[in-house]
């Protein structure tokens, strides 16, 4: 009898324990949902509109601390130029000096932002035919759900989001603002891991393909003779100005945070100073480019500084 009574509590206390597993999460429905669409260059371009004017393409850019426009979208611009505000704005190369605008309005379907501070850039040079890029000062106000599925960016009060069940559901990739430990930034980092490095890696959906620089390699025995390679050609072909070798390589399971692309994916090696993005000079960095996650869905809090991905069907 004692024995049947410590074996019906053990089934209990199962029970109890099994009832307080998370469940899968349940979809979405809350929030503002946005349709997007992949452009010819590889970018997400959502429909805004400026200044009540008709909706136009702007590309979501997690690597943008400021949303900023082109010059072709605003009238007058060039008359106005010696007279605007700059700020400084932080590239993958450089630094530069751009002006500021206010725009009356910035909406986004059911967000509306007034007196909404903007910056301008030079006129794109691609495909994409954008209008303007969204940054994080809009995106860290929201949870953003990106689900390819039904093309849809979903923009959630964070309030309102349960992170519970992902945490145990989906894969999770934390992010930092201090990738080197030596100042703080806005953009969002993660790691990735290859031959005992831990590589800061930027979360940069403005990015169509994913990146690297050579001084994330260095442990990597066949990139180092891929660069002596590069620079035996550029010596043979004359050595005309600065050596900045640039390859496309491929790499098989790419490792940042829990989630892991098993897949050989195609990364570019080029000069990438760290110092512009993130504060620190000749130390190693990864661009996460859209190309990795355009068929994955995903969820990007920016506030509490986490990335779930939805494992797919075979993982």
């Amino acid at each position: 009898m004692a024995r049947f009574v410590i074996l019906f509590v053990l089934w209990v206390m199962g029970l109890n324990g099994c009832a307080t597993i998370d469940p899968p999460p349940e979809e979405i429905t809350q929030g503002i949902k946005i349709p997007y669409e992949m452009s010819p260059e590889g970018h997400y371009l959502i429909p805004v509109s400026i200044n009540e004017l008709a909706p136009s393409p702007f590309i979501i850019d997690t690597a943008a601390t400021v949303s900023a426009i082109f010059f072709p979208a605003l009238q007058d611009v060039e008359e106005l130029y010696a007279n605007l505000p700059t700020t400084n704005v932080r590239g993958l190369v450089k630094t530069v000096e751009r002006p500021v605008v206010f725009l009356d309005t910035l909406k986004i379907s059911d967000y509306v932002s007034e007196n909404h501070r903007i910056v301008l850039l030079p006129e794109q040079q691609d495909d994409d035919m954008a209008t303007g890029l969204i940054g994080l000062d809009v995106l860290s106000q929201f949870v953003v759900v990106v689900d390819p599925e039904t093309q849809t960016i979903t923009l959630l009060n964070p309030e309102s989001f349960d992170r519970k069940p992902y945490e145990r559901w989906w894969s999770k990739i934390s992010l930092t603002q201090n990738p080197y430990g030596f100042q703080r930034s806005d953009l969002r980092f993660a790691k990735a891991y290859s031959n005992s490095l831990n590589i800061p890696v930027l979360i940069d959906t403005g990015a169509s393909d994913t990146m690297m620089n050579w001084v994330a390699t260095r442990e990597m025995e066949p990139f180092r003779r891929l660069q002596k390679r590069l620079r035996e050609e550029w010596v043979i072909n004359g050595a005309n100005g600065e050596f900045r070798p640039n390859a496309i390589v491929t790499i098989k399971d790419i490792t940042v945070g829990d989630y892991v692309w098993s897949v050989p994916n195609p990364v570019i090696v080029a000069e990438i100073n760290s110092l512009f993005v993130g504060g620190k000079e000749n130390r190693p960095l990864m661009i996460l480019g859209a190309d990795l996650l355009r068929d994955k869905t995903y969820i990007l809090d920016l506030q509490r500084n986490a990335l779930f991905i939805k494992p797919s069907e075979e993982e």
